[in-house]
C-alpha cells in the first residue's frame, strides 16, 4: 500500500506538471492582441481575456500541485521553485485591485515574471521545450504585428524620414477629464478602441494604453475622451500648457475590439458613465452618418449618461 500511495503521489505530480505545461500556449496566444483564436473565431481580444485568466489559474494551480507533490510528499527538492514563485507573483500582481490602481507597475511586473516564469520552466526540465518555444514563437508574433499597425499606417512608401510620432493636441475638459486628438490615417468603427503611444510621456518606450474612439472615422484624426488618474493620465493633464490645451507627440495603434451594427434596429439606448461617453458619442455619430446616406433603420437614439458633477456636461 505504501508503493501503491507513493506511486499514485508521483504519477499525481507528473500529470499535474504536463498539465500545467501545456495551458502555456494557450495562455500566451491568448494575451495576444493579435492573435490566430480571434481569426479562426472572429472574437476580439478583449472577449477572449476571461479564457486567458481560466488558463493562467489552472497552470497556476496545476504548477503548485505539481510542487506540493515532489517537496512535500515525497521529499524531494524542485528546480522549478523560480518558476512557482514567479507564476505566484504574477498572478498576485494580475489581481483587478492592483491593475486599477498601478497599472504600469502591472504592465511591466507581468512581463518581468512571466519572463522569469518561462526562462526558470525551460531551466527546470528541458524536455519542456516543445511547449515553452511556440509560446514564445507566438508572443514576438504579435509584437511584430502590433509593431507594423503602430508604423505602417503614416508610412509614405516606407520612407526612413517618417517621424516616430506625430504631432497632437490636449484639451482639458474639466478638472479630471481630458480630450486626446491624435493624426491618423486609419479607418475604424464606432465602438473600437486603440492602443496609444506617447513617447514624451511615456516612462518606457514601448509602454501604450487603450481608450476607446470619440467619433467616427474623419478628417485624419481621432479623438479620446479620458478620465485623469495618475501615472501616464495625470501627466497627459500636467502637459496641458494656458489656454486649457497642450500639444504632444504620440501614435495609435488599432483598431481593436468588436463593434455592433445597429443598423437593422428601429431604436437605440445607450448607458453610459464618466469618460465612457466616448462610446455612445461614436455610436450617436455613426447612427447620424448611416441616417444620413440612407443606409440605417434607426429613427430613435436615446443616450443616459450618469456623471458624478455637473462640470461634467459642460
Amino acid at each position: 500500500l505504501t508503493i501503491l500511495a507513493e506511486w499514485d503521489t508521483e504519477a499525481l505530480s507528473i500529470q499535474t506538471g504536463w498539465m500545467a505545461i501545456a495551458q502555456i500556449p494557450l495562455i500566451i496566444a491568448l494575451a495576444g492582441k493579435n492573435n490566430f483564436i480571434s481569426l479562426l473565431t472572429g472574437l476580439s481580444y478583449e472577449k477572449l481575456n476571461f479564457l486567458h485568466r481560466a488558463a493562467g489559474r489552472v497552470c497556476l494551480l496545476c504548477s503548485w500541485l505539481h510542487v506540493v507533490g515532489y517537496l512535500f510528499l515525497l521529499g524531494g527538492v524542485s528546480l522549478g521553485m523560480t518558476s512557482i514563485l514567479a507564476l505566484s507573483l504574477m498572478y498576485i500582481v494580475s489581481m483587478r485591485w492592483v491593475r486599477r490602481r498601478i497599472y504600469e507597475f502591472f504592465l511591466v511586473a507581468h512581463i518581468c515574471f512571466a519572463a522569469l516564469f518561462l526562462a526558470g520552466v525551460i531551466m527546470h526540465w528541458s524536455a519542456v521545450d516543445i511547449w515553452i518555444y511556440p509560446g514564445i514563437a507566438l508572443w514576438a508574433a504579435d509584437r511584430l504585428l502590433r509593431i507594423a499597425r503602430l508604423f505602417l499606417p503614416t508610412l509614405s512608401l516606407f520612407s526612413a524620414s517618417t517621424p516616430l510620432a506625430s504631432t497632437g493636441t490636449i484639451t482639458l475638459l474639466t478638472p479630471s477629464t481630458i480630450k486626446l486628438t491624435l493624426p491618423t490615417r486609419t479607418t475604424w468603427k464606432a465602438g473600437q478602441h486603440f492602443y496609444v503611444l506617447l513617447p514624451t510621456l511615456s516612462r518606457l518606450p514601448w509602454e501604450t494604453h487603450p481608450f476607446t474612439a470619440a467619433g467616427i472615422p474623419g478628417d485624419g484624426e481621432v479623438s479620446f475622451v479620458i478620465r485623469v488618474r495618475d501615472g501616464m493620465t495625470g501627466r497627459m493633464k500636467a502637459a496641458v500648457k494656458e489656454g486649457n490645451t497642450g500639444s504632444v507627440q504620440g501614435r495609435v495603434e488599432g483598431p481593436y475590439g468588436g463593434s455592433g451594427c445597429l443598423r437593422g434596429v428601429d431604436g437605440v439606448v445607450i448607458f453610459a458613465g464618466g469618460s465612457g461617453i466616448s462610446f455612445a458619442v461614436a455610436h450617436l455619430l455613426q447612427i447620424a452618418a448611416d441616417a444620413k446616406a440612407g443606409k440605417t433603420a434607426c429613427r430613435h437614439a436615446n443616450v443616459i449618461w450618469m456623471v458624478k458633477s455637473k462640470r461634467e456636461l459642460a
